[in-house]
């Protein structure tokens, strides 16, 4: 619908949820595309076989174009849970305008820290973690 503010930018129809090692106690969630209600629960599973492994997150959302709220409260949830489970989870941003303006609006990053690349993700993982992640 046009003018929906609630419709997600041109582009492709579903998003990409993909997990990759970073050694042997971080695993990064990788997120292209638009991660929305379709998706979402996608992000929850990986998140939670790495917490299940004690597993320290990097929430990369550099390659995301979109984000509606379920994506958003998946986000939330993940942190709850890695936190429970004395896990981190850092999100790394540098990604489209919208996907920033939806973090910033909802203070994520104020709870959840904020990085723009990799390797700063994996430093402020080892800072926290203090454990030699």
């Amino acid at each position: 619908m046009l003018g929906d503010a609630s419709s997600p930018p041109d582009g492709p129809p579903s998003g990409r949820i993909h997990p990759r090692p970073e050694g042997d106690r971080i695993v990064a969630i990788c997120m292209e595309g638009e991660i929305d209600r379709i998706n979402a629960p996608e992000l929850l599973e990986h998140a939670a076989r790495a917490i299940e492994l004690r597993r320290h997150l990097v929430i990369d959302l550099s390659d995301a174009t979109f984000v509606d709220s379920s994506a958003i409260h998946a986000l939330v949830k993940v942190r709850t849970n890695a936190e429970k489970a004395g896990c981190v989870a850092v999100l790394q941003m540098g990604t489209a305008a919208t996907v920033e303006r939806a973090i910033e609006i909802t203070g994520l990053e104020q709870v959840m820290p904020r990085v723009e690349s990799r390797v700063e993700a994996i430093e402020t993982i080892n800072q926290l973690a203090g454990d030699g992640a």
